[in-house]
């Protein structure tokens, strides 16, 4: 907080954005808007307190596999990640995979790759 209060509490909101499957419905996406809330002392002799919302956040990606599996952690950021910093897993399971508006599910970059500024969709 710009006022230098002190923090009492602090959770993650998580806003899902987007729900779906690959086309042979094996696997489930999810996309999520992540950010913190916090509960800050306002008046430490009086124990005020007031929610405040933290600036910023990143979207989050995650999958599991139909009909039982675990949901896993694909990537997150403010940008997409290095290609390289994804497991040969998510590269896997994402490769190929539309979203329901026929974009790619994930995209990711390549220091190597000079066009597209280094964007190449899994």
């Amino acid at each position: 907080n710009d006022e230098g209060f002190e923090i009492k509490d602090s959770w993650p909101i998580v806003d899902l954005t987007r729900l779906y499957t690959n086309k042979d419905a094996t696997y489930l996406f999810a996309v999520a808007s992540e950010h913190m809330n916090y509960e800050v002392i306002t008046n430490p002799t009086t124990g005020a307190t007031r929610v405040e919302g933290a600036g910023g956040g990143h979207l989050a990606m995650y999958y599991r596999a139909l009909p039982n599996g675990e949901w896993k952690f694909a990537t997150a950021g403010q940008a997409p990640d290095l290609c390289e910093n994804l497991s040969p897993e998510v590269k896997e399971v994402y490769r190929g995979v539309k979203d329901p508006n026929g974009n790619p599910a994930m995209t990711c970059r390549d220091e190597k790759v000079k066009e597209n500024n280094g964007f190449v969709d899994l």
